[in-house]
């Protein structure tokens, strides 16, 4: 992971994105990034029974600049 975006507005959450890919209908985020350590752990929690019900691509990359 070398891009990690998490917003909020107004107290909500809006988006998730990592590495350009926008994580939806996410439930849980959970980051850590230790001392000494290279790489942090990311855990992401969320749905994706209705988007794959509906035929939907579950990740959507991005531009990364734009986001």
């Amino acid at each position: 992971m070398k891009d990690l975006s998490i917003e909020y507005r107004d107290g909500k959450f809006v988006h998730l994105v990592i590495d350009g890919v926008v994580m939806k209908r996410v439930t849980s985020i959970e980051f850590s990034h230790s001392v000494g350590q290279d790489v942090p752990t990311l855990t992401v929690s969320g749905h994706v029974w209705p988007e794959l019900e509906k035929g939907d691509q579950n990740l959507e990359r991005v531009d990364k600049h734009s986001a």
